[in-house]
């Protein structure tokens, strides 16, 4: 598997449903397969960015991610993970708490053909 290097083209996500859309650049660093209890049921693959670097649409049109999202704060822990109202697909956490300027995307949500080149690794936090 390759690497993804800086200056890549951007990748885009979509929940199951295609309601919410993120667009975001080459992972440059490989995905994170967190195995903490929450990550590893959710099944995700993580690639972190400032904020600022991820497009949010809902429904084709430029939104605030919270227009189409639910979250669940796990037992008092600090991130938010954010789930499609409609279809429940994990697209993205942020912070809980505080200021909110990096967030992990889960790059589980790209089309099969997006995701094999990236590689990935484990973490047991």
């Amino acid at each position: 598997m390759a690497t993804a290097t800086e200056g890549s083209s951007n990748l885009t996500t979509t929940c199951h449903c295609k309601t919410i859309r993120l667009t975001f650049p080459t992972p440059s660093q490989p995905l994170n397969k967190c195995l903490c209890s929450i990550c590893h049921r959710y099944g995700a693959l993580w690639a972190y960015y400032p904020v600022d670097e991820v497009k949010f649409e809902v429904d084709g049109k430029s939104a605030e991610p919270r227009d189409a999202t639910d979250f669940y704060i796990w037992s008092g822990k600090r991130l938010e993970f954010h789930r499609c109202k409609k279809c429940g697909s994990v697209m993205y956490w942020v912070r809980a708490q505080g200021q909110r300027e990096k967030m992990g995307v889960n790059c589980r949500m790209l089309e099969r053909s997006d995701l094999e080149p990236l590689e990935f690794k484990e973490t047991q936090k």
